[in-house]
């Protein structure tokens, strides 16, 4: 299903992910992956069900707050935005951090500062670490 979804086969991969709830409804990277599907299809608010639901289940997830901030974003929703860019752990802890304030500087048209910002992240976590974050952005609207 991930595999699908990189190649822009996103029913595809929507029907194995959901197959898999079916059967397992509590199995995290099935939702997770269902969820990015949406988002990359432009389907924000269904994705946002979804990682808001995760959140539920794993309140220290990084990644699904980054991803939740960047539907709240899509959806023209600054103000949840904000909250959950303040909820991420501090400077230093996980690249969620560093790519929150640097898709917030984005918003702000600080282009160089967003890349400080994620240049750190990189410094800091490592291609492997980043990863997700920079593939979650990539999908982002400018």
């Amino acid at each position: 299903g991930a595999v699908l979804s990189k190649l822009g086969k996103f029913d595809e991969a929507q029907k194995i992910f959901s197959e898999i709830l079916t059967t397992d409804p509590a199995y995290f990277p099935a939702g997770f992956n269902l969820a990015e599907a949406n988002f990359l299809r432009g389907d924000y608010r269904g994705a946002l069900e979804i990682f808001e639901d995760l959140h539920r289940r794993d309140r220290d997830n990084e990644l699904v707050r980054f991803n939740m901030l960047l539907c709240f974003l899509q959806l023209g929703n600054a103000v949840d935005a904000e909250k959950v860019e303040a909820s991420l752990y501090p400077q230093g802890s996980t690249p969620a951090w560093y790519y929150a304030q640097a898709v917030m500087l984005r918003r702000q048209n600080d282009e160089r500062g967003a890349r400080k910002h994620l240049r750190a992240a990189h410094s800091i976590f490592g291609e492997q670490d980043c990863r997700s974050f920079d593939e979650s952005l990539a999908a982002v609207k400018p």
